[in-house]
């Protein structure tokens, strides 16, 4: 089984080449446009098929574009959903890390407060099959 700290590094890596500005943890900062990785709920299913076993991990890819009160932030999350760019970039094997990369959906559109600057956002809701 992959380590969780190998899968979000693959996903990070696999966005920046992608052209999204990425980190697999939380930070202390945000520089915008910048998405991170983190644990999704339920974090952990285990053997979710029977011929396999194979265990499903849920991750959210939490997307900050710019000032939650600019209204171009809003246009260029828009955008991104708009596009598809997260899903098409994430989807497949993260180079046979993993079995399968599904992009679900997207919730949270709003405002995410990091530090004392609150940030527009949403969360792109990941599934990896181990």
């Amino acid at each position: 089984m992959s380590s969780v700290s190998a899968i979000r590094q693959a996903l990070s890596d696999t966005l920046e080449a992608g052209g999204v500005r990425c980190s697999p943890f939380v930070e202390a900062s945000v520089d915008a446009p910048q998405a991170w990785i983190v644990p999704g709920e339920p974090f952990v299913q285990y053997r979710q098929t029977f011929e396999s076993g194979a265990d499903l991990m849920h991750f959210k890819v939490r997307m900050h574009v710019g000032r939650a009160s600019d209204r171009a932030a809003q246009v260029q999350l828009d955008e991104l959903i708009d596009s598809g760019t997260v899903p098409a970039i994430l989807e497949g094997d993260l180079d046979g890390l993993v079995a399968d990369v599904n992009v679900s959906q997207v919730a949270g559109y709003g405002e995410y407060v990091v530090g004392d600057i609150s940030y527009l956002g949403c969360e792109f809701y990941v599934e990896v099959m181990l």
